[in-house]
């Protein structure tokens, strides 16, 4: 049985206006690799990173990109912006009337498509609608669907933000107590 030894650093960044305190623990495996664990409000994100250089795990993280770190942590936040059922349907609405009033579909196919548009409204927007949305959109249909913010990923971002704000401000106390 191999046992290996790790250098691991919690802190703890609390006094935040939006978040509850966040805990992260650092594993500094050797130079250039290395873990990390955050919690907050009982969600937990991590990840591993093999090739940081000569970097430790909080240096790399304050030096990278929010938009990284997040895809990193999770793949439940892979998006900025998902789609907005309600917005979709109102958009669609819209596009069948307009076809309508343009001549490019017959008041029967109008019918149909609005009947249709409402039961994918009535179903919780689950109800696969891909040959409608190419009637009324075209083949490109999915570039038209409105979107609106991602909670989950808005949330891990200022999660993210705050970690890197209270890292800077850790690593600069740091280095000013080992410069003394």
């Amino acid at each position: 049985m191999n046992i290996e030894e790790d250098v691991v650093t919690r802190i703890r960044l609390s006094g935040s206006e939006v978040l509850d305190p966040v805990d992260v623990i650092f594993v500094n495996s050797s130079p250039g690799r290395g873990k990390i664990y955050i919690e907050c409000r009982g969600k937990s994100w991590s990840s591993y990173w093999g090739a940081m250089g000569s970097l430790t795990v909080q240096e790399f993280f304050i030096s990278c990109g929010s938009d990284y770190i997040i895809k990193n942590l999770s793949d439940i936040c892979t998006t900025q912006y998902i789609p907005s059922g309600e917005k979709f349907v109102s958009a669609l609405y819209k596009y069948i009337h307009e076809m309508s009033r343009a001549g490019v579909l017959s008041k029967a196919s109008e019918k149909e498509l609005l009947v249709a548009a409402q039961h994918f409204s009535e179903s919780g927007f689950t109800t696969p609608i891909q040959e409608i949305m190419q009637k009324v959109f075209g083949d490109d249909w999915w570039t038209c669907v409105p979107t609106e913010p991602n909670p989950e990923y808005e949330y891990l971002k200022i999660v993210v933000e705050t970690v890197q704000e209270g890292l800077r401000e850790w690593l600069s106390k740091t280095v000013q107590f080992l410069e003394c």
